[in-house]
């Protein structure tokens, strides 16, 4: 059997790109090689996941009751907590100081410790009762922070197991997401007090940041890599940049009521986000300069909470109520099109111009592709583009007479054809 070129392979992987209704075309979709890893116990409503000292992925079971900890390969092993669901829910997972995984259980009121090698050694108890402990963050005075969600108190531990407990000022404040800024300070989102919070590892509290909009449940919070603090707003389904002097920039999300919850810093630079709501049910992107992209999860209302970047160049996020953990690569385009039929300003005729914020950690070979109707009309260029950390903006012109609507894929490719990323856009180019 002859074997099939890398063009004609790849133009038949753009065509099966489209979703088409009686011969006409009805939805477009980005599309990334995203992998799903089913949980062995069922129904383990997997929540945080984390890069381990060890190279592998741990991950919390929050009614399972276990720590899961996956290979790069896809292996996965747990290790049960002991007791019910009840008297435990591991939530949040991080790396401890001394190298040992860290985790809060938010029914048991407690922080626990396990090592690489599956022992748990310790289980703290919190001070405050019922305190519904949530994130927990290496703070930049070598101790670990939490938040208690319940018992509305910032509380800080020692590898040593040495909690102290700061009371948050504002009445049910629901203290949620914490990160260390890149001031030396603990910084936290309170989900009821509708604000972001500045605290020093003194426990004083210098500075208050309301969100401009009332009611957007702020979530996870994490340093960004250009200095400045990143969260995601719930049910303001936006990304949040704020500095460490308070100034807030905000961008919505590309789907509207996506619940925007998990947010990671990318090996691309970026950073990558789930999208929590179940008719939703995306991995987004956003690069420090704002420019977003979303990709769909095969698995159905899987509710993506958690997102890390992984030691392969990629990303892996824990779905809730799929009971997975997946694995996305961090490829994204940052695509947007818009057509002229008059180029004045760029001294020439009607012309297709493409934006892009393109990132990838791997080689790849870059293809844009014209299509009508759902039929392949032209490839506009197929170049090899080396790995792209952090996103380059990169501007591009296609001259095109008015044809009607067409729809552009932009993607990036595996040398031997295979989809890493794609993104796609329908633009009416006129008559």
């Amino acid at each position: 059997m002859r074997k099939l070129g890398f063009e004609t392979v790849l133009m038949i992987r753009v065509t099966a790109l489209l979703i088409l209704c009686a011969g006409v075309l009805c939805a477009f979709e980005n599309q990334s090689a995203i992998t799903e890893y089913p949980v062995p116990t069922a129904n383990s409503e997997p929540e945080s996941i984390e890069l381990g000292p060890d190279g592998a992925l741990w991950f919390t079971e929050t009614a399972g009751n276990k720590i899961g900890r996956i290979t790069t390969a896809g292996v996965i092993t747990e290790y049960p907590l002991g007791g019910r669901a009840q008297t435990g829910s591991p939530w949040d997972i991080i790396i401890g100081p001394d190298g040992a995984m860290w985790f809060t259980e938010t029914l048991g009121n407690k922080i626990g410790r396990i090592t690489t090698a599956g022992v748990i050694t310790n289980q703290y108890v919190i001070p405050t009762s019922n305190s519904g402990p949530r994130r927990i963050v290496v703070g930049p005075d070598g101790a670990m922070w939490f938040t208690e969600t319940t018992g509305n108190k910032i509380g800080r531990i020692t590898t040593a197991g040495a909690i102290t407990e700061y009371p948050v000022p504002t009445p049910k404040s629901g203290p949620s997401g914490i990160a260390s800024g890149p001031d030396g300070a603990i910084w936290f989102n309170e989900n009821g007090g509708n604000q972001t919070v500045r605290m020093t590892t003194e426990g004083v509290i210098t500075n208050q940041y309301p969100a401009p909009m009332p009611e957007s449940v702020l979530a996870q919070i994490i340093p960004g890599p250009d200095g400045n603090l990143w969260i995601t707003e719930n049910w303001n389904n936006k990304i949040g940049r704020i500095t460490t002097s308070g100034l807030l920039a905000e961008w919505p999300t590309l789907t509207p009521g996506s619940v925007p919850s998990g947010l990671g810093v990318g090996p691309d630079g970026a950073l990558w986000f789930t999208e929590w709501a179940t008719n939703v049910n995306n991995i987004g992107r956003i690069t420090t300069g704002g420019v977003m992209s979303e990709f769909p999860i095969p698995t159905a209302a899987s509710e993506p909470w958690e997102i890390t970047a992984g030691p392969d160049g990629a990303l892996w996020f824990v779905e809730y109520t799929g009971n997975k953990v997946g694995r996305i690569p961090a490829c994204a385009l940052g695509m947007h099109v818009f057509y002229l039929a008059t180029q004045e300003a760029f001294g020439g005729n009607a012309a297709l111009n493409f934006t892009f914020s393109l990132g990838i950690t791997t080689n790849a070979v870059w293809t844009t592709t014209l299509l009508q109707n759902g039929v392949p009309i032209q490839q506009l260029w197929s170049e090899t583009v080396n790995p792209t950390v952090p996103p380059t903006n990169i501007f591009k012109q296609y001259p095109l007479s008015p044809m009607g609507t067409v729809q552009l894929v932009s993607g990036l490719y595996q040398s031997d054809g295979a989809l890493i990323c794609t993104e796609s856009q329908t633009v009416n180019t006129g008559q």
